[in-house]
């Protein structure tokens, strides 16, 4: 029987970077391009300090992807 060693940390969550496709600032939501991969949905509560000014069409982000309930979604995201 092995036994884990709850004395090391998880490692933290790699960061993407991706391109805002678009946001609705009134709906708050928006989508981001993944360099490689899917599109993940945005939430304005994701945008880290909770500036959403500069998230247009266009912007480049960096940010986690957690799974949602409804598919990928971009988490702790930065404006780069």
């Amino acid at each position: 029987m092995r036994i884990m060693d709850r004395t090391k940390k998880a490692s933290p969550a790699a960061r993407i970077q991706g391109t805002i496709k678009s946001f609705d600032p009134v709906k708050r939501q928006g989508i981001i391009t993944r360099e490689g991969g899917k599109d993940v949905s945005l939430h304005a509560d994701a945008v880290e300090g909770g500036k959403t000014e500069k998230l247009k069409a266009g912007t480049r982000v960096e940010y986690v992807v957690e799974d949602g309930p409804k598919g990928p979604r971009a988490t702790s995201v930065r404006v780069l």
